[in-house]
């Protein structure tokens, strides 16, 4: 699991779900957005993964969504799961959870040292 920042807590973590495929899984109690913006319907989330590379440059990718806020929804933990094929040269994978209409945000970090030599 890796260490966070931010208002938010986030927790980020891969998982090998068979010999081919791993699976970055992200998430982050959004009890606090909720509780503080109680006017919002819908939140409008932004997930930022930056994969920081031992040589060459770091790549980054972002997917905005909306998670329905109220009496429809399902609690305030709020996962994001995307599959991820990481090159060898992966040291860290850094990702920032932000709700857009409020700026709240969280960041959590994986040391990947070691993971794949």
């Amino acid at each position: 699991m890796g260490s966070s920042a931010g208002s938010i807590p986030a927790a980020v973590r891969l998982e090998r779900r068979s010999l081919a495929h791993e699976w970055l899984v992200v998430s982050s109690d959004l009890k606090k957005v909720i509780s503080e913006e109680k006017a919002l319907a819908t939140l409008k989330l932004r997930v930022t993964v930056a994969v920081h590379l031992r040589k060459g440059e770091p790549f980054v990718h972002q997917e905005e969504f909306e998670q329905a806020v109220g009496e429809e929804s399902e609690g305030t933990v709020w996962t994001y799961e995307a599959p991820i094929k990481l090159p060898n040269e992966a040291e860290r994978l850094a990702v920032v959870i932000e709700e857009l209409q409020t700026g709240t945000w969280g960041a959590a970090v994986l040391d990947l040292k070691g993971a794949n030599p």
